[in-house]
């Protein structure tokens, strides 16, 4: 023990019995540790007819204990004896009463966290305390705060392991009243919004990492829109198909990059026809009767419709102003269009580009299913 110690020590409750949970109370350095920490000066006057002035010189016997107690403390950066405790109990009172994961812990409307600002005030100042185990010394109630909510280690050399101390649990040893029914009550609501808060980004993590693996299906999966061309106008059962035109179709991002990151409602793709393929697209288009728009997932293993259109003619399409709908039947989901653009050159309408909507949620439902089909 050193002659900064109060020589009040208490043992901190602790699930590990092994721990050396230990603290003890320090007291300032006393005026004599001030005077042999620098050299003074002092000057007597004797009131006598001739005046005379003696100086008197004590020696520099600065000591081990006297530098160790002008250190600062490594949890405030302060002076280990000159820390405010209420203070620092009430803004953390303030700051959890706004922090949306303490709410949440339904806590702070129990009794015990009502009277907690009384509590507060009637408080004194616990001092610099120093960890038995290792020597190192801190404020006390910083140091307190820290190893009731995060284990019992030195913030310095890390001694104590981490050891968990109980809450709620009586303490052994000479221990400011009050203090400790403080600490209880605010560390039980910081240690229940830590698990909350952890459990909140591991969840979201885990939907982040959905979310990212679901963007990657969308994109990598092989989107394929087709026109289905027939030479009657109202096609039978039995009637086939003189042309089937595929258009590779892609991911329109534009919405996602707008939300950072998280999926819109709906999910736009797009396929573009471009200079002969949009004219020969266009010229068969207008030879047929009638034709059908699918939208369709073309794998290797299995080919999934996820649009079909009703019938459609081309004389019945609009100008480019207004893109000519695909109704969808009964069986598939989403909306198809197909954009015309106008050649005033020829006076003619060309196949511009497909876009297909389609809410988020019923396409995911839908991929989903395509792969557990695949795996059965």
């Amino acid at each position: 023990m050193t002659r900064q110690d109060l020589g009040m020590t208490f043992l901190l409750p602790c699930s590990d019995a092994a721990s050396n949970t230990t603290l003890c109370r320090c007291t300032a350095p006393n005026t004599v540790a001030a005077l042999d920490a620098h050299p003074t000066t002092v000057a007597l006057t004797v009131a006598y007819p001739s005046t005379s002035i003696t100086t008197l010189q004590r020696p520099n016997t600065m000591t081990q204990d006297t530098l160790d107690d002008e250190e600062p403390c490594a949890l405030t950066m302060g002076n280990c004896w000159d820390h405010d405790d209420k203070t620092f109990f009430r803004e953390h009172i303030v700051r959890l009463e706004a922090d949306v994961f303490a709410k949440a812990t339904k806590l702070l409307a129990l009794a015990s966290w009502k009277k907690l600002p009384g509590m507060v005030d009637e408080l004194e100042d616990i001092g610099c305390l120093r960890v038995a185990g290792c020597g190192h010394k801190f404020s006390g109630t910083p140091l307190l705060y820290t190893m009731m909510t995060n284990g019992f280690k030195c913030p310095i050399c890390r001694y104590g392991g981490s050891a968990k101390i109980n809450l709620g649990e009586m303490v052994e040893g000479d221990f400011p009243p009050g203090l400790w029914d403080v600490l209880c009550v605010l560390c039980t609501v910081v240690r229940r919004r830590d698990i909350i808060e952890r459990n909140h980004q591991a969840h979201f993590s885990t939907l982040q990492l959905a979310r990212q693996t679901i963007t990657t299906v969308y994109r990598t999966m092989p989107w394929i829109v087709r026109f289905v061309l027939y030479n009657e106008a109202s096609p039978a059962m039995h009637s086939i198909p003189f042309a089937q035109i595929p258009l590779k179709m892609e991911m329109d991002r534009t919405a996602l990059e707008a939300r950072q990151g998280i999926w819109p409602d709906d999910i736009v793709l797009n396929a573009r026809a471009r200079g002969s393929s949009a004219r020969q697209l266009s010229a068969q288009i207008r030879d047929s009767g009638s034709y059908f728009v699918e939208i369709i997932v073309d794998m290797e293993t299995v080919r999934h419709v996820v649009f079909q259109s009703a019938k459609m003619h081309y004389k019945k399409s609009t100008s480019t102003v207004r893109a000519q709908q695909c109704f969808h039947t009964e069986e598939t989901i989403g909306d198809c269009a197909v954009h015309f653009e106008k050649c005033q050159y020829r006076n003619e309408h060309f196949v511009q580009n497909v876009t297909y909507t389609v809410p988020e949620t019923q396409l995911r439902a839908l991929i989903i299913g395509i792969g557990v089909a695949g795996m059965v």
